[in-house]
């Protein structure tokens, strides 16, 4: 009798293992498997702005092509200026950008000291404008800012960039002049 008992656990369980696996297949492919995405047809707007808001500019960096430039008539500074998105892509991008130098001051905690010019604003919100000083293939802008003295030895440049959600977004950078 120990033996048929034996023999009736066996198919008993073996059944409990086929029913189990038969049950457990279906829900093996309809979990494993993703969703796909919605797919936003090309007559849709995209309402939530949010969506647009990581494509703002974050960042402002002076690029070290940056330098003073002389020529026979003038005296110029030539700023490369690169603006960056939440996921540090290079873009175009409508603000108004301020320029000021400042004399720098050696062996101090303030490096700033006096300012030596601000220029006038730069509004590169209309987007013919901003085309001017956009150069695609460097993905930055550049700007051709006229000094009037040649006597600068060390300066600091600080822009400032003011972006369509209101943020300012500021850099400096340490110039020296070759002259």
């Amino acid at each position: 009798m120990i033996i048929q008992n034996s023999k009736f656990r066996t198919r008993n369980s073996l059944g409990v293992y086929i029913a189990a696996f038969i049950f457990a297949l279906p829900l093996v492919f309809t979990l494993g498997c993703e969703t796909t995405p919605r797919v936003v047809k090309p007559n849709e707007a995209v309402k939530d702005v949010s969506v647009y808001n990581q494509y703002l500019p974050v960042k402002i960096d002076i690029i070290p092509l940056t330098e003073f430039v002389s020529s026979a008539d003038d005296f110029q500074l030539q700023v490369f200026i690169s603006l960056q998105d939440s996921f540090g892509s290079h873009l175009k991008a409508p603000a108004v950008f301020r320029f000021e130098l400042y004399h720098y001051q050696q062996r101090s905690a303030r490096r700033k000291g006096r300012r030596i010019i601000i220029w006038p604003d730069i509004d590169l919100t209309d987007s013919a404008k901003n085309s001017n000083y956009w150069q695609d293939f460097l993905r930055m802008y550049q700007f051709q800012l006229l000094l009037e003295s040649k006597d600068i030895q060390a300066s600091i440049l600080q822009v400032t960039a003011i972006v369509a959600n209101g943020k300012r977004l500021t850099a400096e950078m340490l110039l020296k002049t070759k002259y």
